[in-house]
């Protein structure tokens, strides 16, 4: 989910950070939930904390196996300059352990992870 948001943040040149993502691992799908957008001119609503929020996310990444050296960063001393907020725990998306069931397979389990950690319900 890093690696997501640090490539938004290079597709868009610069000017905005996907980040904040939570969602589920179902049978046959990822779902991505509650996104947060972060410009550089502050139009995606209340949760765009504009280029304070971006660097202040950026200061706090640390690249990983799936991003790009060649992905854009931004100015190493405007994020270290910007760490005004918190860091809180990462989305993680993991995989559930399959189990046998007799119900009907519209019946699924489902993940969610987000800052307050992952919890499981069952759906039909």
């Amino acid at each position: 989910m890093q690696a997501l948001s640090h490539f938004t943040y290079h597709a868009s040149g610069g000017k905005q950070l996907l980040c904040d993502i939570q969602g589920g691992v179902y049978d046959k799908a990822i779902v991505l939930t509650d996104p947060v957008i972060m410009s550089t001119d502050q139009c995606f609503g209340l949760t765009d904390l504009g280029e304070a929020g971006i660097f202040n996310w950026f200061s706090h990444h640390k690249c990983n196996e799936y991003c790009s050296r060649s992905w854009k960063l931004p100015d190493k001393a405007a994020t270290s300059s910007m760490k005004k907020f918190r860091a809180v725990a990462h989305t993680q998306m993991m995989p559930l352990p399959r189990k046998a069931s007799s119900r009907s397979s519209l019946t699924s389990t489902r993940k969610h992870v987000g800052t307050a950690g992952p919890t499981y319900e069952r759906f039909k």
